[in-house]
């Protein structure tokens, strides 16, 4: 969350494959977790959410201050 959260605070784009922490993916991995794609796959599922959740958050008390800016990605 705080990744995607400094992210909005800089006024970035919504990219959380711009971070280290997605890229490398294996923070906090031991082999006793098993196969390591495994925990990569997963480790970035959970990153993407808890990147979204703090960038949401950001933006949403932005908004409420008539600041939001339409960073959010549209689908």
């Amino acid at each position: 969350m705080n990744v995607g959260a400094a992210d909005a605070q800089r006024g970035q784009s919504y990219n959380p494959q711009r971070s280290k922490y997605w890229r490398n993916a294996t923070e906090g991995y031991n082999s006793y977790y098993g196969n390591r794609s495994q925990y990569k796959e997963v480790f970035r599922s959970a990153f993407e959410q808890g990147y979204r959740d703090g960038f949401q958050r950001y933006g949403y008390n932005n908004n409420r201050r008539g600041r939001w800016d339409n960073r959010w990605p549209r689908y």
